[in-house]
């Protein structure tokens, strides 16, 4: 789809490289610039010594891209990246304003080539830098998981960097539509694209302030009701039951011998059916579990 599209990365980490891999996803030409000493800090240094994950990650998001290293102190440094720049129609943006300009690859050198520059910025409201963290704390997302464990002096954050998978998200729809003017006006189109704003925009919607408001920060999705949430089988394995529907959640009882009207999987002002469920898989292996769900359908998973 995105064949005829070339794209220089220069950033790192997280938000950008997920904006081009989505990219490259798509059929773009990635290539990912890194210095040949100071790379990737999700791939060498601190990052690196401190969690493994993270050249796992690194992998994961630039696998599918080009990777170019180069000597940023070397006196050819602006001629190398101009030959790449000559043939590239997007540029992201991920370097030290200085360090850009040192390379020859800052907005002031770039801005009279017809080419999309994008840069990813911590806020639109000050420079503090910023973390994933900190902007789900910010726009008020993390009270929803704080919620469920508020009878702890120490949480842990959420699974996965949503507010950072969102923004790379973000990073590459603005990306699109960048480079469509860029083609219809043939002219240099710089854009900047918040963290903070692109985590309200994207996640925002779903806890939006009139339910903050009224203080409800238990849903369906967080495990609200007992139909809609994760138990323990007898062997240790996890069962995630999704049986919101009427349909499946008749099926579900019939399989499991459960004898339970429907509303009551919505049932949540007490702990009464969790507990009803939790000591069924309890009770039961994970491959009886799943021998029994595969009868019917009822939206049930083991992992």
């Amino acid at each position: 789809m995105l064949s005829s599209l070339t794209v220089l990365d220069f950033s790192h980490r997280l938000p950008g490289p997920y904006a081009t891999y989505l990219l490259a996803g798509l059929g773009a030409k990635v290539i990912k610039v890194e210095d040949v000493k100071f790379q990737d800090p999700f791939l060498s240094g601190a990052f690196k010594e401190m969690d493994e994950s993270f050249i796992t990650w690194y992998h994961q998001l630039n696998d599918n891209k080009g990777i170019k290293r180069f000597d940023f102190n070397s006196s050819k440094i602006k001629e190398q990246l101009n030959a790449l720049i000559q043939r590239a129609d997007v540029i992201m943006m991920g370097l030290p304003e200085k360090l850009a300009d040192k390379v020859g690859v800052s907005e002031e050198l770039l801005n009279k080539r017809p080419i999309v520059y994008c840069r990813p910025l911590s806020s639109k409201k000050n420079n503090k830098p910023a973390h994933d963290l900190n902007s789900l704390a910010e726009t008020g997302l993390l009270e929803m998981h704080v919620h469920q464990h508020n009878e702890s002096d120490t949480i842990e954050p959420p699974m996965l960097p949503f507010s950072g998978i969102s923004f790379g998200s973000q990073m590459a729809l603005q990306i699109l539509s960048a480079h469509i003017n860029v083609l219809k006006t043939n002219k240099f189109y710089p854009i900047d694209v918040y963290l903070d704003e692109s985590t309200k925009t994207t996640l925002g919607p779903f806890y939006a302030q009139e339910l903050k408001e009224k203080n409800i920060n238990r849903f369906l999705h967080n495990g609200k009701f007992p139909c809609y949430c994760i138990y323990k089988s007898k062997d240790n394995k996890y069962v995630a039951l999704a049986a919101v529907e009427e349909k499946f959640w008749i099926n579900f009882c019939e399989l499991f011998n459960i004898d339970m009207p429907a509303e009551k999987r919505f049932q949540y002002s007490d702990r009464t059916i969790f507990n009803q469920l939790s000591t069924l898989f309890k009770e039961l292996d994970s491959k009886d579990i799943l021998e029994h769900s595969q009868k019917k359908d009822c939206c049930l998973s083991i992992f």
